[in-house]
């Protein structure tokens, strides 16, 4: 797939097909810093091949993201991206700034032709404050049925009262 034959209308069709996980047993995996667990889902219709997955970080606990990528011929392309409200955003064309609130990014036919990266775009967003709501916020989103949210729990588990955001 051609990025650059993607336009507006395609991208939300691509976000609203629906789409099955068909990897339901995937497990979390730790890093250095982080935790992070991928899902592979397929279109209902068979067509488009998908990545969805969930990054955390375990120090800080309003540093994660979720999102939706579609494979393609040369890899993936992030469709969307729903991160915490640890990171001022720009957006760069239209020169907007928001800082440290939740934010939801989505690919547009405007960033991918102006050779910014295609997710770049973002609006602030008041629907979720931890992983576990950006999840259930995708989902609903980007019509995604079969995600196990069992070990969601645990991220918010993984900051005992007095150590969040890495304050004792």
């Amino acid at each position: 797939m051609d990025f650059s034959l993607l336009d507006d209308e395609v991208i939300e069709h691509l976000l609203a097909c629906p789409k099955r996980i068909t990897n339901p047993k995937a497990r979390w995996s730790e890093q250095k810093k982080s935790k992070q667990i991928n899902f592979n889902a397929v279109s209902d219709c068979g067509t488009h091949k998908f990545k969805v997955y969930f990054r955390q970080n375990t120090i800080i606990e309003s540093a994660f993201s979720c999102g939706l990528s579609i494979e393609t011929d040369t890899g993936f392309l992030t469709l969307c991206r729903y991160n915490g409200s640890d990171h001022a955003h720009k957006n760069d064309i239209e020169n907007e700034r928001f800082a440290f609130q939740c934010h939801v990014h989505r690919t547009t036919k405007r960033y991918i032709d102006s050779g910014y990266k295609p997710d770049k775009y973002a609006t602030p967003t008041v629907r979720y404050e931890f992983l576990a709501g950006a999840v259930e916020a995708m989902a609903v989103d980007c019509n995604i049925r079969g995600l196990k949210m069992k070990g969601l729990a645990e991220t918010v588990e993984m900051f005992p009262e007095g150590e969040k955001n890495g304050k004792d």
